[in-house]
This record gives C-alpha cells, structure tokens and sequence, in this order.
C-alpha cells in the first residue's frame, strides 16, 4: 500500500490504548490485536483490562509485551483461572539509552491473581539468553515492577544448568521491585540455581512495598564466579535477597510488612569457579526474610 500525503506508517502495536469509545457509558481501548478493552480504575489510575483463563493467553500477552518496544504496560492483568506454564519468559524489555547504557522498562499495570495458582516449571540452561548478554532465570510477571503485582499463589519448581561466569538473578513474582507495590502473594516455588548475584522467593531485589506475603518454598543457591573474586556476591532471602532502603540512584525506600517465612533457604560456602574449584571469597549471605537489610 502507499501513504497518502502527511501520513505516518505505524502498527497497532502502536496505537494500542490511544484511543477509546463509551458504549453503555463504559470507557474502552484498543489492544493489540484491534479488540475493544474494558478500562477499569484502580486507585487512581486507568488501565486496559486483559482477563486471562488460559495458560496461552497469557503466554501470548507477555510476548506482545516483549517484542513491542512501545508497548504501554499501564495495563491490569486479571487471573480468572489456575494456570500452568512451562519455561516461561516473563516482560523483561531492555531499551538502549546511549551506546553503553540500556535500562529495563518496568512494568506499570497491575497484575491480579484473585487467588488463583499459577504454576511454573522453568529448567534453563545456556540456551536461554535475556537482554543484554544476561541470563534471567525465573520470575512470573516481570523484571522489573513499577506497578501492583497481588493475590497470586506460584507454585512450580525453577532449576538451570549453565556455565561458570553466566549472569543469573531470580524471584518469584518479579526481579526488582522497584518502588512497586507486591502484596497477598504466596510463592511455594522452590528454586535450585547457580546465580550471579540475588535471589528471593517473592522477588530477588526490594526498592518498593512487599507486604502480606509468604514463602514455603526451598531456596538453594550457589554463586557461580567467572573469576578469582574475593569478598561477597550471592544473596538469597526467603522472601527477598536485598532490601534496598538507602543507596543512591534507586528508589531506596525497601520495606518488608507482615511477611513470613517458611522454606529453607540454603546457599553453599564457596562459589563455582571455572576449574571447578571453590573460589577465594565467601558465596554470599542467606537470610529467612532477606539476606541483606
């Protein structure tokens, strides 16, 4: 086809959520695949309504959301049946700032489970590459939430099985939390990973409010240095690995309320080099709530 005179080539990608009709005085949006969307209000905010009954569908909507760039993720996602999924990739877009400098956008919606379970079976190995050279393990809805992540239970198990040196962070609902909202969950996924850096059963980093939730499942880490590195790297929580509550350039304001543990969380002495000997310095911290406060 040819553009008329002073237009522009999009996609609806593009166009999803800038425009809305009011039949029967409700508001609505267009989403990606040219439907109408029921926009709710919640707090004082509007989002598109995506409800999701099948594991597919949500499995679908995630990757819309990773392969659009311009994808508005201020979108509520509403759970209306226990799901299951199996290797599963969560939103983790990375955006290039400049030539060295790239910035994962976060998450702005809010993720509903209204008390259904979602079941995860992650196994990865170097087969699995994420973002710029880094390798995320497991998390159920993003990489980094700006947004409400509530009322969901995890179950499932995370495993991975990769070289010595390669990047790895994981937690159950998101990586970091990043001045975002994660309440009334309950993960019970139980992770056995080499890791770079954190890992924690609700997410692996706290900058946000985690509150009202709980973990029972196992958590086993083991650092996996490339290097003759000294000192401490590896963090593992139960509920998170760090709560960040004062560091410049983030969010700094982690608080942990009303959480309780009840998984073993279990981390080895010395990290993996890759001669397969144990490394200089000491494989991290392990801690029933968080590893680092």
């Amino acid at each position: 086809y040819e553009l008329a005179d002073g237009q522009t080539e999009t996609s609806l990608a593009n166009e999803c959520g800038k425009f809305a009709v009011m039949p029967d005085e409700k508001n609505y949006a267009v989403d990606y695949e040219g439907k109408l969307r029921e926009v709710v209000t919640y707090g004082d905010k509007n989002y598109p309504k995506y409800s999701i009954s099948e594991s597919g569908k949500l499995a679908q909507l995630f990757e819309v959301m990773n392969t659009n760039a311009e994808f508005n993720t201020q979108i509520y996602i509403s759970i209306e049946d226990d799901l299951t999924l199996t290797n599963h990739v969560p939103f983790e877009v990375e955006v290039k700032i400049n030539d060295t400098k790239w910035e994962t956008k976060g998450f702005k919606g809010v993720f509903d489970g209204n008390g259904h379970t979602i079941t995860i079976n992650n196994s990865f190995d170097n087969s699995y590459t994420w973002g710029n050279n880094m390798k995320n393990v497991n998390t159920l809805v993003c990489y980094r939430n700006e947004g409400i992540i509530q009322n969901v239970i995890v179950k499932g198990t995370c495993t991975n099985d990769i070289d010595v040196g390669e990047h790895v962070d994981a937690g159950g609902l998101c990586y970091c939390n990043a001045g975002g909202i994660i309440r009334n969950c309950w993960n019970d996924m139980s992770f056995d990973l080499k890791i770079l850096h954190q890992t924690g059963g609700i997410c692996a980093i706290n900058e946000g409010l985690i509150e009202n939730c709980i973990n029972t499942g196992t958590i086993k880490a083991a650092f996996n240095g490339p290097f003759d590195w000294e000192g401490m790297w590896g963090f593992a929580g139960g509920i998170c690995g760090e709560n960040i509550t004062s560091d410049p350039g983030v969010h700094a304001n982690g608080v942990i309320k009303n959480c309780v543990n009840h998984g073993a969380v279990e981390i080895q002495t010395k990290y993996n080099q890759e001669d397969g000997t144990d490394g200089a310095g000491i494989n991290g911290a392990g801690g029933a709530i968080c590893a680092i406060n």
